[in-house]
């Protein structure tokens, strides 16, 4: 889905009230959050859930993008290379 319009979103109270909503969830539920990949998970579902950053938005020439980008750590991007070889162990 595509933003009608790129109107000013307040990202930063979005964000704010989401993380102290997440903080109330991982109180309350930490055996949840076994792993930095499971809180980074539920983070980017509960902050994608909103529709001011699940929705593509239009840059100043015309790309449309996501507002919301998920860290790509070095040994993810080093496997999502495109290669034609096979990975090598290790």
């Amino acid at each position: 889905m595509i933003a009608a319009e790129n109107k000013r979103i307040d990202y930063t109270g979005l964000i704010d009230r989401t993380l102290k909503e997440f903080v109330s969830e991982v109180q309350l539920h930490p055996y949840n959050f076994l792993s930095e990949s499971d809180v980074k998970c539920k983070l980017f579902m509960m902050l994608y859930r909103h529709k001011e950053i699940n929705r593509l938005r239009k840059t100043l020439d015309g790309r449309l993008i996501s507002p919301l980008h998920s860290e790509v750590c070095a040994r993810a991007h080093d496997r999502l290379s495109f290669q034609s070889e096979p990975m090598k162990a290790g």
